[in-house]
């Protein structure tokens, strides 16, 4: 018998400033982020208010978690003997880094 680990967690932390930022919560399924259920702004660890759905924290969230599992089987496919899939291996890295770069607010204006 097998066990199955599900529920709801928070993923996808953007625009960390000052101990405050946007989480989205997902139904996961062995902690793999699967259906966003709503957004919240954190102003502590366990304190926060409810927003809408972020959208920069839902694509954070899906690229962190999806982005190198896609980055895996692309290579692995790309080396195969297909080209194609080497860039979108490429790609999906990239889409990776960007969803990390997300995590905090960087320079003056986008910290006011």
């Amino acid at each position: 018998m097998s066990v199955i680990i599900y529920g709801e967690r928070r993923y996808g932390t953007v625009e960390a400033y000052g101990g405050e930022y946007a989480q989205t919560r997902f139904f996961h399924i062995w902690f793999v982020p699967l259906i966003p259920v709503g957004s919240h702004w954190m102003t502590s660890r366990n304190a926060g208010y409810t927003i809408g759905l972020h959208g920069k924290s839902v694509l954070a969230a899906y690229g962190r978690v999806w982005g190198p599992a896609i980055a895996l089987g692309t290579f692995v496919a790309g080396v195969g003997g297909n080209p194609l899939m080497l860039l979108f291996s490429a790609l999906a890295i990239a889409a990776t880094v960007v969803a990390w770069s997300w995590r905090n607010l960087r320079g003056e204006a986008a910290i006011r």
